[in-house]
């Protein structure tokens, strides 16, 4: 971990930085166990989104780096796209099979406010059962739920991670202005996998206790 921290929105957070990031070898047993998820967090961030060169592109919340060069390098993928009038929330997620699936909320479904300098919570929920994500901001759901057509459990291949990384894409050309290899420039506290889809009322607990 290179990062600084600060006064996060319960504790201290993480203060991004560019072209620095934490790193596990592993999200623990998250993708071993998961069939539905749930990915929650904090940020704050001000502004246009950057690339490493400071060009406008993705600022990454996390990702999971591939043992393979298929879909990109990358197993899943969290980031944020935009400026202070809207913004972009942009998944990926390849299961075991090698297909993959984006969950986007971008163009006109893209969100105001996100990228204020303000705490905002984020959670994103996948329910195998539906084989639909929600996004939450804040606490509130947004009206359009993203369907992996038929899929079920998530199915991802921990076997295949190289490296779970805070903040980051899983490109290492990190001195590049490559997409996948963007650093996160805000801060990001309380980052949390569960193997489990999460109810309204559990994400409404993370956002009202700011965990």
């Amino acid at each position: 971990n290179p990062l600084q921290s600060e006064q996060g929105v319960s504790g201290m957070a993480l203060k991004g930085e560019n072209k620095k990031f934490v790193k596990y070898a592993k999200p623990n047993d998250w993708a071993a166990k998961a069939e539905s998820f749930t990915i929650s967090f904090w940020y704050k961030k001000d502004g246009q989104t950057k690339n490493n060169t400071g060009g406008n592109g993705p600022e990454y919340i996390m990702s999971l780096k591939s043992t393979t060069n298929d879909h990109d390098g990358n197993i899943a993928i969290v980031f944020l796209e935009g400026n202070n009038t809207a913004a972009a929330v942009k998944t990926r997620f390849v299961d075991a099979s090698g297909k993959d699936k984006w969950f986007t909320w971008e163009g006109g479904e893209s969100i105001a406010g996100l990228l204020d300098n303000q705490w905002h919570h984020m959670a994103l929920v996948y329910n195998a059962s539906t084989s639909g994500m929600t996004l939450y901001v804040d606490g509130v759901a947004n009206p359009n739920i993203k369907i992996w057509t038929d899929h079920g459990k998530i199915n991802l291949d921990d076997s295949k991670i190289a490296e779970f990384r805070v903040g980051a894409g899983p490109n290492n050309g990190i001195d590049t202005d490559h997409w996948l290899a963007s650093t996160f420039k805000g801060n990001i506290d309380q980052l949390r996998l569960y193997s489990t889809a999460l109810t309204a009322a559990e994400i409404t607990s993370l956002f009202t206790n700011k965990q």
